[in-house]
């Protein structure tokens, strides 16, 4: 995306945090992770909010007050990424977009930004946690997973932002990642998708880690198809497994813009992690494929990031955020029932309502667990 576009982009979405703490208060939830439960604690991860504002954001539910409370803010402090400053000297301590790919794993990936002015430059981290949810506390591996540079951009290569991991069938571990590109190049920037190493979730040894338009160690999954805008405006990629088949979920047009967004999520799915990704009337994701599953529709502005998850009860709960048309454009979180029909999935109008946690797991000696 361009210098000005990102600009205005982080100034919209500071500018619509409004995140108070409190029983009473809004709790702003945009780019959300996956919602997962950790430690009976439904939890899921968000960008930081306003101007001053640092660190990833944490939310958990609470079944006593039927919402979403705000956790401790993460990364930052003592535990802010050591690399960061040195890489990124303008760097403001601010995340956005984190991801949880494991359901049994206290691991997430996020990403940030130069602030130098440049376009592209950009990395993605990783962190573990430890602790009892929801009061985790992560601790950067101490390197990106992966960055990009100017040259990188300029070159139509990706934008290290928006992290999506996920394992394929085989056990294997894959980051798609990417946003936009740049102006009057619709072809450039789009969504990637790179292999990890199953053990260390990095770039495995071996592999060149540096994009370059002959490393082959990338693969372009998806570009913008409209011609709305100038940029390549495609982003927020997320890999689902269902059916023998790979679903990859990115968000179309503009967010941050609270009611005036038009964010929309489209979906492909392909028998390979590495595409070819086809929508439902076949079209290649990478020539602008998509079926639409989500846009904008009564209060729901913009829909945005999405993630699924399966409950205990075998049924799934699409999750993104949205621009609330009925409370000033403030970003909250949008939980649906997904169905599949032909194994495609269908975004229902229905809610999903969480349940509450059913305990299976055993906690070491000395260790209780905390009250939902």
């Amino acid at each position: 995306m361009s210098n000005k576009g990102f600009a205005l982009r982080m100034l919209i979405v500071f500018s619509l945090s409004g995140c108070l703490r409190g029983p009473d208060k809004y709790i702003r939830i945009h780019d959300p992770s996956t919602v997962r439960k950790f430690d009976g604690k439904y939890m899921t991860f968000s960008t930081t909010g306003g101007n001053e504002d640092k660190g990833i954001k944490s939310r958990f539910y609470s079944f006593d007050k039927k919402k979403w409370l705000a956790g401790e803010d993460i990364l930052t402090g003592i535990n802010t990424p050591k690399w960061l400053k040195k890489l990124y000297p303008n760097n403001r301590g601010k995340f956005w977009a984190p991801d949880i790919p494991y359901s049994d794993k206290k691991i997430i990936y996020y990403s940030n930004w130069s602030f130098s002015g440049q376009d592209g430059v950009a990395s993605i981290g990783r962190a573990v946690g430890s602790g009892i949810a929801p009061d985790i506390t992560w601790e950067d591996d101490g390197k990106p997973v992966i960055s990009t540079d100017k040259y990188t951009y300029d070159n139509g290569g990706p934008c290290a932002i928006d992290p999506a991991v996920f394992e394929d069938y085989a056990g294997n571990l894959w980051l798609s990642f990417g946003s936009h590109g740049l102006e009057n190049s619709p072809g450039y920037g789009g969504i990637w998708i790179v292999r990890l190493d199953s053990k260390t979730g990095h770039i495995p040894i071996g592999t060149d880690p540096i994009w370059s338009p002959g490393n082959k160690a990338f693969t372009q999954l998806a570009n913008y198809g409209d011609n709305k805008y100038t940029e390549n405006n495609i982003e927020a990629p997320f890999v689902y497994k269902f059916a023998g088949y790979y679903y990859l979920f990115v968000n179309w047009d503009r967010c941050c813009n609270g009611i005036e967004s038009d964010y929309q999520i489209l979906v492909g799915r392909s028998k390979f992690p590495e595409g070819p990704y086809f929508d439902r009337v076949g079209k290649n994701l990478v020539d602008g494929g998509g079926t639409l599953v989500l846009k904008s529709k009564g209060k729901y502005i913009g829909p945005g990031h999405a993630g699924i998850f399966k409950d205990e009860k075998g049924a799934f709960c699409f999750s993104f955020h949205y621009y609330d048309g009925h409370d000033n454009g403030r970003a909250k979180l949008g939980l649906r029932k997904l169905v599949w029909e032909d194994d495609w999935p269908i975004i229902t109008d229905k809610t999903y309502e969480l349940i509450e946690f059913e305990e299976t797991s055993v906690l070491p000696p000395g260790l209780t667990r905390p009250p939902h």
